[in-house]
């Protein structure tokens, strides 16, 4: 990932979130916990629920930030994608700054790992998803 903090040997805070459009509005779907000091970093798994995102084609944008103690989150960058890419694909995305153009450098989202969740969980939650993510550097 960027480094976006200042000084020698700088590095980020980075962590994520997944927004989709509901009504002209961001809707935050998750958020990680931040990555202290760091240009890579590996997140703990989390539960999506597919009744929030929609249906396999439904778009929405996973946002990777850099967390500032004032509250001000510096973006690192974005991708726009889908369930569909997610779970048909490896899935390796470089991340972009809207108005850059497109693969600047901003770093790589990886998707580890897809997998549905155990039967157990399904009445509860009947089309959910676990998912484990990590950033690095290009």
């Amino acid at each position: 990932l960027m480094a976006m903090d200042s000084g020698i040997g700088a590095k980020s805070d980075p962590f994520f979130e997944i927004r989709v459009n509901r009504n002209g509005k961001q809707l935050l779907v998750h958020r990680s916990l931040v990555k202290r000091k760091a240009l890579k970093g590996t997140w703990e798994p989390f539960e999506l629920d597919m009744n929030i995102i929609g249906d396999l084609d439904s778009p929405f944008k996973i946002i990777m930030r850099d967390w500032d103690a004032d509250g001000t989150h510096d973006l690192i960058g974005e991708i726009d994608t889908c369930m569909r890419d997610l779970l048909h694909s490896w899935f390796e995305h470089a991340l972009y700054k809207p108005g850059e153009g497109g693969e600047n450098g901003r770093g790589v989202l990886l998707l580890d790992y897809i997998q549905p969740l155990p039967v157990a969980y399904q009445k509860q939650y009947p089309i959910a998803l676990e998912l484990h993510c990590s950033g690095n550097k290009l």
